[in-house]
């Protein structure tokens, strides 16, 4: 049987693979934390924008657009444009 720690290792190596979809995988990573909030995020480096946003199910739409909204605040790879 796999501890909790494992699960989320091999959920996320699963998940990059796709072998298993990002929401499960994350649903792992926020149960170890205990995390009101678990996304996984691809940056377009040409752009600075979000590419691709993943996070476990059930997640309050509300607090996904208020991380949004201030990650565009303070992303860093924007000074840079």
């Amino acid at each position: 049987m796999l501890d909790i720690k494992d699960r989320v290792v091999r959920g996320l190596y699963e998940a990059a693979t796709g072998a298993l979809a990002w929401p499960e995988a994350l649903q792992a990573l926020s149960d170890e934390f205990r995390a009101m909030v678990c996304q996984y995020l691809v940056v377009d480096r040409a752009s600075g924008e979000i590419a691709v946003c993943e996070q476990p199910h059930g997640v309050a739409v509300d607090a996904l657009l208020d991380y949004i909204r201030e990650y565009h605040r303070i992303d860093p790879h924007l000074q840079a444009y």
